[in-house]
């Protein structure tokens, strides 16, 4: 059982002055990357999101389901490979 913790701040907080600027900016990159990939992964899991299924809607793929967002999820995991690999250069230690 893993357990979590979720620490609630304003940004002014997280983000102070007396920090490094550094640190900072490293901070609020993996936060922006962090948030793409958790959209990345939701498009990739989603079985159909008919605004983003033009190229493989659920009416052209009515007798194969599996087909539907195809085109969409495979962008998905492509976008997703590049924040992983753009995750671990911002989390490198310099």
């Amino acid at each position: 059982m893993s357990r979590k913790q979720i620490r609630i701040a304003s940004l002014r907080e997280v983000f102070s002055a007396d920090r490094k600027r550094r640190l900072d900016a490293k901070l609020a990159r993996l936060c922006v990357l962090y948030e793409d990939l958790r959209v990345e992964m939701w498009g990739i899991a989603e079985l159909s999101i008919p605004a983003l299924d033009v190229l493989d809607s659920e009416k052209d793929n009515k007798s194969k389901p599996l087909r539907i967002g195809r085109y969409r999820r495979h962008y998905f995991v492509r976008r997703s490979i590049g924040t992983i690999r753009e995750f671990g250069e911002a989390a490198a230690l310099d």
